[in-house]
């Protein structure tokens, strides 16, 4: 009887070793077979600067937003971004200032500076969001325009905006980089307002890369379009795509299964440290240049396009099992509603419970994480919740096991000392 004991402890041990070898990394892209090949037939052919795959990727997204709005392709979110603020400021010059969420990523709040502008941080919703009212409090004469994310593909209250917008005279940026094919009372996100802007670099909707990998300017003014289109026709053709396509390869989609080797990216970055590379010649990199969309890139959108109801279908069926695992914890899943896309699984940890022993947890259970982003106000929901907020990983088609397997982790958790 004591040696069936132990080996049914040996057997208990080695399984619990071979799921914990199981990583469960973040995703950055899901890519199949298709992307591959249309990859490689754009290298093979010599299109990978230029082709006819952009043409194609154009008429494909101006499908999936309603068939309306006019698209313009260029090389990142950022640039059609500051494309559209440029438009802005040059219509209206005695305003200076631009609403934006006081919960955002680095690379709205730079383009808004770079363009001269100054960014107004107003406090977020429950969703993560800009409310109506915060950005109605915001208003003045200063204000030239406001840019609403999507925040990780939830739904901002964009008609409301838009008609708040409308009526204060001030511009409307809808901002859906991060989701596509999800409409909000019939209409495609990234349609509202004057223009929208998507993006396909890493862990958005439809992912083609990073650094500069492609995004798209929505144009949703008819009178717009013409002028628009003489801006982005001017736009000199993407430089080293293949390099960066063979970096977000490396760094990015084989880094789980490379080890060490993986962590080239942290690597590179404190080297450059070290050397002092200075501003000016870190923005001189072909990331911040605006340029068109490659057609390598545009090759890797379109089998995305292809299946994106599937793809959204399936992310949709992920999120429900993330709900069902968290039930009852007093860890919230802020941004869940059934039946909702979202791009990412962020979540909101309990206030006693400590952000770094809950990753080094993870951690040794296999699972990757990620902090959400910092606070860009010193009050309010986004200031308190920004510490609090995690990124788990998900993709379509993620097994009920490893979803349980992450949420097993995150409620056996550490708190804070009293």
């Amino acid at each position: 009887m004591a040696l069936a004991s132990l080996n049914r402890s040996r057997i208990a041990l080695v399984a619990e070793l071979i799921v914990v070898s199981e990583r469960i990394g973040l995703c950055f892209a899901e890519w199949h077979s298709e992307e591959w090949l249309a990859a490689f037939r754009a290298i093979a052919s010599g299109h990978v600067a230029s082709g006819p795959a952009i043409e194609r990727l154009c008429d494909a997204l101006v499908a999936v937003l309603g068939g309306k709005a006019h698209v313009e392709l260029v090389g990142s979110g950022r640039v059609a971004l500051g494309l559209a603020l440029a438009v802005f400021r040059q219509r209206r010059s005695q305003c200076t200032r631009v609403i934006v969420p006081a919960y955002i990523c680095d690379s709205v709040v730079d383009t808004v500076r770079a363009a001269g502008l100054e960014p107004v941080f107003v406090d977020i919703g429950s969703d993560l969001n800009l409310t109506v009212d915060g950005v109605a409090n915001a208003l003045d004469a200063r204000v030239l325009a406001v840019i609403a994310p999507h925040m990780y593909a939830c739904p901002a209250p964009i008609s409301a905006l838009e008609s708040l917008c409308q009526d204060a005279g001030v511009y409307l940026v809808d901002d859906a980089a991060q989701v596509l094919g999800v409409t909000q009372e019939g209409r495609p996100l990234g349609t509202f307002g004057d223009v929208g802007l998507l993006s396909f670099a890493q862990s958005k909707t439809v992912v083609t890369g990073v650094l500069g990998s492609g995004g798209a300017l929505v144009i949703n003014r008819a009178d717009w379009s013409v002028p628009m289109r003489t801006i982005c026709d001017s736009l000199p053709a993407p430089q080293r795509r293949l390099r960066a396509w063979m970096h977000f390869v490396l760094s990015y989609l084989a880094a789980p299964y490379l080890g060490p080797f993986g962590q080239i990216d942290y690597y590179l970055a404190a080297a450059k440290l070290r050397v002092g590379m200075s501003q000016r010649a870190q923005q001189l990199h072909h990331y911040y240049n605006r340029t068109r969309i490659s057609g390598l890139e545009a090759a890797i959108a379109l089998p995305q396009i292809a299946r994106l109801p599937d793809y959204l279908t399936a992310r949709r069926g992920v999120l429900e099992l993330y709900a069902r695992a968290l039930a009852g914890s007093e860890i919230i899943f802020p941004q869940f509603t059934p039946g909702r896309y979202l791009s990412k699984v962020v979540l909101l940890l309990p206030k006693e419970q400590v952000m770094s022993e809950t990753r080094r947890r993870l951690a040794v259970a296999g699972v990757a994480s990620r902090r959400g982003y910092p606070a860009r106000s010193e009050g309010g929901r986004a200031a308190g919740w920004a510490p609090r907020l995690l990124e788990v990983p998900s993709f379509s088609g993620m097994p009920a096991r490893q979803i349980e397997r992450v949420c097993e982790a995150l409620r056996s958790r550490p708190l804070k000392n009293t």
